[in-house]
């Protein structure tokens, strides 16, 4: 099994140049004065809700209708993410021998449990979870289903989900004696070294 802190820089890597992508599509398709707008307006909802200016229902509502806004500006960007994420941990390491860019520097590969074929499937299942392909999906589609204070609700629920999958998963890679994620469970898969376990 590969090193947990061989695993980490590799994801590191593999962070840092998808950020980078995700970065420049939203310099050309986010309208960055209408964000930082709401951002603004954002910022004084809080202020009215900390120096009680407002009612705690209508200081939420408020927010809710922010966020929702926010989130709505950001959706090519959230399209966009979602197929870099497909494309660079699904399709790539399918057809590039289990491999990102930061696996292939640091010599590492991912494998099935039983070195059997790694399929589409399990790849976009550690996905779910490790870069938050579900939550993602999830969200842009409670984006257009709910109201702003239900879609803030679900969506901060959802966050808070998430952010328990991957806590969870870090815990379960640093002291479980094989080393495997929540992601690597569920999708029997694990991440080796090239040169052998």
């Amino acid at each position: 099994m590969a090193s947990v802190s061989k695993r980490f820089l590799a994801y590191m890597i593999d962070v840092l140049l998808i950020g980078i992508i995700i970065f420049l599509f939203s310099k050309v398709l986010i309208d960055s004065n209408k964000i930082k707008h709401l951002n603004n307006q954002l910022k004084e909802v809080n202020e009215k809700i900390l120096m009680d200016d407002v009612g705690f229902d209508d200081g939420v509502r408020e927010y809710a209708i922010l966020i929702k806004q926010i989130d709505r500006e950001n959706v090519l960007v959230n399209v966009i993410t979602i197929i870099l994420i497909l494309i660079y941990f699904v399709f790539i390491p399918k057809y590039k021998d289990g491999q990102t860019v930061g696996l292939r520097l640091l010599k590492m590969k991912i494998v099935t449990h039983n070195r059997n074929l790694l399929t589409i499937s399990k790849l976009m299942l550690r996905n779910f979870i490790l870069n938050g392909l579900a939550y993602l999906s999830i969200c842009l589609t409670f984006l257009y289903l709910f109201s702003e204070t239900i879609y803030f609700i679900l969506v901060s629920i959802l966050s808070f989900f998430q952010l328990g999958l991957v806590i969870t998963s870090i815990f379960m890679i640093l002291y479980r004696r094989d080393k495997r994620g929540l992601q690597d469970i569920l999708s029997e898969t694990k991440v080796i070294n090239i040169s052998g376990e």
